[in-house]
């Protein structure tokens, strides 16, 4: 299997993307069981030194959609 290359963005820009998607929070996820995408409610799962971790959990049947870490 032959690799592509591709072009990178240099350091100082990559890291302004990571900060831009360490903000990001989903408001709608596809729910599996619903067959749609669904609003999600964020809930919080543990506060850590790092950070903390919350679950996605569809608005309507409540299945968990992912997970954040902050």
């Amino acid at each position: 299997m032959s690799q592509v290359a591709r072009p990178t963005a240099p350091a100082s820009a990559r890291s302004r993307e990571n900060e831009s998607f360490r903000e990001f929070a989903a408001s709608e996820l596809y729910c599996p069981k619903c067959g749609v995408a669904m609003p999600v409610k964020e809930k919080p799962l543990l506060y850590l030194p790092t950070g903390a971790v919350s679950d996605y959990k569809c608005a309507r049947c409540g299945t968990v959609l992912g997970t954040k870490r902050s």
